[in-house]
Formats: C-alpha cells, sequence, structure tokens
C-alpha cells in the first residue's frame, strides 16, 4: 500500500509547493506595480493581490526560457 501512496503523496506535495510559490511571489508584484509603477505614471492604476497573481502566470507563460520547438542537433 506504501508503494501506491507515495507517488500520490510526492504528487501532491509538488502542485501544494507550486502553489504556494505562485502565491508568494505575486506579493512582490503587486507591491512594485503599486509602489513604484502607479506613481510614476498617470494613468496606471493600482491592482489588487489576484490581479498580481494572474500577471505572474501571464508573464510565466509569455516569457518562457523554454523554446517551444527544441532545437534539433545538425547531423556532421
Amino acid at each position: 500500500m506504501e508503494k501506491i501512496t507515495a507517488p500520490f503523496a510526492f504528487a501532491f506535495l509538488l502542485i501544494l509547493g507550486a502553489i504556494v510559490l505562485a502565491l508568494i511571489t505575486a506579493w512582490p508584484t503587486q507591491w512594485l506595480w503599486n509602489e513604484c509603477l502607479v506613481p510614476a505614471v498617470s494613468s496606471v492604476n493600482p491592482i489588487g493581490f489576484w490581479q498580481a497573481f494572474g500577471l505572474n502566470i501571464l508573464f510565466s507563460l509569455m516569457f518562457n526560457a523554454k523554446p517551444a520547438i527544441p532545437n534539433r542537433k545538425k547531423k556532421k
């Protein structure tokens, strides 16, 4: 029974850790936006926590370091 539940427990902890990390990174995004950008640009509105969370997800999708199509090695 332990052999079956161990992978599920690991997957659960991995997903939980990813969610916690995403929530922790949303706060600095919100703070930087509201404290640094809003006073500098008059037409920018402050954002909430969940909007900052959404911006983090959007930027991680847009600026992902992995290429969409892997480079194929050239034959010599």
